[in-house]
């Protein structure tokens, strides 16, 4: 064996036998494969040095890929196998009857804006179901023989094709005379009265427009 020394250039010899070094054994990492070879460790670690192998090297899957036959031929029939070892199942590569997979497509903007736009749409028609369930709810409240929770939330399902509310939040809602109003949203209550967040709706619409650059003219006048 050859003593360790610094690699001078890409056409050190050891460049060569750490690329079929790496075909052999694709689970290696460069650094490793560079040691393998006589590489020293410092220039294991050096981005250029190590460059060398992998320009010159085909990619872990091509690889991969290519020792693929020989460890199916190693696991053919007519070599010898215990009964008692279990059968393995096949790869993808190498499947009789491989399972059909979709087309994988890009997602154009087009795409994504079409999506967006049919979530807003799902979530506007759930909005209904909900305000027609709590609505009819507190209709047959009134009556003397009106229909039940259950049996309000399982009308409006029908009638917007399997979304409503459960019968418990219809009676939630009806009970905290909500009914007819669109559901909250989800999470912790706000702990801001009610008359704090009013005075700060009212300053942001009274506040006069400040301009971004500095030097602009108002775009509109402000009252004395």
């Amino acid at each position: 064996m050859s003593t360790k020394r610094d690699a001078e250039s890409s056409d050190d010899p050891r460049v060569a036998e750490a690329v079929a070094l790496w075909k052999k054994a694709p689970m290696l990492n460069v650094g490793q494969v560079m040691r393998a070879a006589c590489f020293t460790e410092a220039d294991s670690k050096n981005k250029n040095k190590r460059m060398w192998i992998t320009r010159r090297a085909p990619t872990k899957k091509q690889m991969k890929a290519a020792i693929l036959p020989s460890v199916v031929a190693m696991s053919t029939p007519e070599s010898a196998t215990s009964t008692l070892t279990p059968t393995t199942t096949t790869t993808e590569g190498t499947a009789k009857f491989p399972a059909p997979k979709p087309p994988r497509k890009r997602r154009t903007a087009q795409k994504h804006q079409d999506d967006k736009v049919a979530n807003k749409m799902l979530k506007l028609h759930k909005k209904k179901a909900h305000k027609r369930a709590t609505s009819l709810y507190a209709e047959e409240q009134k009556k003397e023989n009106g229909m039940s929770s259950r049996a309000v939330a399982e009308l409006v399902r029908k009638q917007y094709d399997g979304h409503g509310p459960t019968h418990v939040t219809i009676q939630r809602y009806v009970k905290n005379k909500m009914a007819g109003c669109s559901p909250l949203k989800r999470g912790e209550k706000g702990d801001i009265p009610e008359f704090v967040f009013k005075n700060l709706c009212i300053a942001f619409e009274s506040e006069p427009y400040l301009p971004h650059n500095c030097g602009a003219t108002p775009r509109r006048n402000i009252d004395a």
